[in-house]
């Protein structure tokens, strides 16, 4: 298969052949003296009337011919059949991944950090090395061809390959080390991430975390595209091609107003959710299902007239619509220190003999061969729970015992 390359960033000058025009630039096709420029695959032999060669090179990708006409303002590069020892590179292989996850040329750049024209010369010579259309463009939409579906988990296995490689590499030594992006819920991220960071830094220095917060479904998706490495979420995931490492089980807390005549009580039944007007997270946050899913197991409707229009999409902002008086609020123990201290609230626990809580743990991909390394932040993650647990009962409020749980096989 042979086709022609225009040019793009040249204008066509006046004395040049008539097939070469600002409309044919960067188009694949080829060129019939008699006719002119036609796109498509052909030019299985030479225009008649080539002067000259310019310059014959063959690279890992293809062959490149340019060549000029009598009456041609700039030479014409032909590129030629794909050489059956082409390897895509690295930066091929993650330019094409980017492209299909963003499904924009724009975002997919930016989010490489590299320029629009970059993008697309990367991805043409991953589609020309392979002699395969990977990426259907048109004016409106990107759009990622069968062949390229079939190949995108290859070249993400891959991608996952030499960061492992990397990593294993940075780690020879035992210990975590190099970057490792976490993804964190948002009723989790801010009551463990002061210890974790804190153990991070004392223990682990050539650890480098990034922390990305957002709700469970995104770092699900985040997660399956390689964007992040792990993430600390409640379980289970119900998700295939994922690992779990439980972590810890986690008490809810009852939070109402300080005059609210359930303040205090450490015997309360799951039947007491009913006499409660329930302030809620926003969908999407899973404490927002779990509290649900807590209400159901009695017959409990959360949702009532006067709260149902109520929305927030965080603790801060319930505890504040407690204080006000609107309703009342369930947080996870961790929470409490930062959450429950504030004048104008008071809290109230089950009894011993009720289960309400929920299970948090670190989850990854299957495909990874960073187990090991997860494994042992996932023992970092317990013992930042274990502080902050440490603070709920150093603030004087009376609370169950919670204790992480040994992590099962992977």
């Amino acid at each position: 298969m042979w086709w022609i390359w225009m040019p793009p960033t040249r204008p066509a000058r006046s004395g040049s052949p008539p097939w070469i025009s600002n409309t044919t630039r960067g188009h694949r096709g080829w060129v019939d003296p008699r006719k002119g420029f036609q796109p498509g695959k052909g030019l299985l032999t030479y225009p008649q009337d080539i002067q000259r060669f310019y310059l014959f090179t063959e690279d890992n990708a293809h062959v490149i011919v340019i060549f000029h006409y009598p009456s041609m303002a700039f030479p014409v590069m032909v590129i030629g059949m794909s050489n059956k020892e082409y390897r895509p590179t690295l930066a091929q292989l993650r330019t094409f991944a980017t492209i299909a996850e963003c499904k924009h040329f724009g975002t997919a750049a930016s989010k490489l950090s590299i320029s629009q024209p970059s993008l697309s010369q990367a991805l043409v010579a991953l589609e020309t090395g392979l002699g395969v259309q990977l990426i259907e463009r048109s004016t409106r939409k990107v759009i990622v061809t069968p062949a390229g579906e079939k190949l995108l988990p290859y070249a993400k296995s891959t991608l996952d390959a030499a960061e492992s490689f990397l990593a294993h590499a940075r780690g020879a030594n035992g210990s975590l080390t190099g970057p490792l992006t976490v993804g964190i819920i948002p009723t989790v991220a801010p009551y463990i991430l002061p210890s974790l960071l804190s153990i991070v830094n004392a223990e682990f220095p050539d650890l480098e975390p990034h922390i990305v917060e957002d709700q469970t479904k995104h770092l699900l998706s985040l997660l399956r595209d390689g964007a992040i490495d792990v993430a600390v979420m409640a379980l289970p995931s119900e998700t295939p091609g994922m690992m779990e490492i439980p972590l810890y089980d986690e008490d809810f807390v009852v939070v109402v107003p300080d005059d609210h005549e359930l303040a205090g009580r450490q015997d309360l039944q799951l039947t007491a959710l009913d006499e409660l007007e329930l302030l809620l997270l926003d969908d999407g946050h899973c404490l927002h299902d779990q509290i649900v899913d807590l209400c159901r197991r009695v017959d409990v409707n959360p949702i009532s007239s006067t709260t149902a229009v109520t929305r927030a999409s965080s603790l801060t902002t319930v505890m504040q619509l407690v204080v006000a008086g609107l309703g009342s609020t369930l947080v996870p123990v961790s929470a409490v220190p930062w959450e429950c201290t504030r004048d104008g609230l008071a809290t109230a626990n089950f009894g011993p003999d009720v289960v309400a809580n929920r299970r948090i743990g670190l989850v990854y991909r299957s495909s990874s061969s960073r187990a090991e390394e997860f494994e042992q932040f996932a023992q970092i993650l317990q013992r930042a729970f274990d502080e902050a647990l440490k603070n709920a009962h150093a603030t004087g409020i009376q609370l169950k015992d919670n204790n992480p749980i040994i992590p099962l096989p992977v």
